[in-house]
């Protein structure tokens, strides 16, 4: 259960609300149930229930303050372990209903900044995920998600987030060099564009960090993100951001 009381005064982040704007103090108890049952000592289904009650910084054309976004979650799904206990899989459907969500309108002329209007989108989706143990120190994670996001006449919504995404981590160390580990993790997502606006392929990202424990209190570790120097657009939404190139990161850690 989640007791929210929201108080507002004053411009949003984003200057361009009214100050004057009314937006009285709201009060909301949003519940929460959650339920499992033990098919087998290896198998568990779940399904949980919330309420969604979430505050909006955006304004609308005449610089009003939107009002909260409301809805509903429902998540049904079964975790199994495999291979005594040293794999975990995980399978679950989920929805959501959000009624009032900010949706970018365009341009006020008169004041040049973005506004919006509240939009009812319902969200629908499939996760599946695989994580634990290969061999004594390798370890994996392997999990896709598989979205559906419509609007309040029933046709695509947010054509800038992605559909389809597939994460992934495998770490591991070295018979040879104990005090290594190092590890390869990336992303994989498809298509993704907007009407009238950018386009961005489907594209996959790599990572890669290697650490080396000198002791239990002082290690070192290298970070290389985007691998292999992948040129991709980050974000459609309000136009056409590239995401950074391939960078590294030394990081020396001793703890006290």
């Amino acid at each position: 259960m989640n007791a929210i009381r929201l108080q507002r005064e004053g411009s949003s982040r984003y200057g361009n609300a009214v100050t004057s704007t009314s937006y009285p103090d709201t009060k909301e108890t949003s519940p929460y149930l959650g339920f499992t049952y033990d098919f087998t000592p290896d198998v568990l289904g779940y399904a949980s229930y919330s309420d969604i009650f979430q505050n909006q910084d955006q304004t609308d054309i005449n610089g009003n303050y939107l009002a909260p976004v409301k809805g509903v979650n429902h998540e049904v799904g079964v975790k199994t372990e495999w291979l005594d206990k040293r794999l975990l899989t995980t399978a679950a459907v989920f929805s959501a209903k959000q009624r009032g969500l900010a949706t970018y309108a365009g341009t006020n002329p008169v004041t040049n900044l973005y506004w919006y209007v509240p939009k009812d989108v319902e969200s629908k989706g499939i996760e599946l995920e695989a994580s634990g143990r290969i061999g004594k120190d390798s370890r994996l994670s392997v999990g896709l998600t598989r979205l559906k996001l419509t609007g309040p006449d029933g046709h695509d919504i947010y054509e800038w987030v992605p559909r389809t995404t597939v994460n992934f981590r495998f770490d591991t160390k070295l018979a040879a060099l104990p005090k290594l580990r190092w590890g390869v993790g990336g992303r994989w997502q498809s298509d993704v564009h907007r009407v009238g606006g950018a386009k961005q392929d489907a594209f996959f990202l790599a990572n890669a960090f290697a650490t080396w424990k000198f002791s239990n209190d002082l290690s070192v570790r290298l970070n290389v993100n985007n691998l292999f120097d992948k040129k991709y657009i980050g974000g459609i939404q309000y136009g056409a951001i590239y995401g950074a190139p391939r960078n590294a990161a030394l990081t020396l850690e001793y703890k006290l």
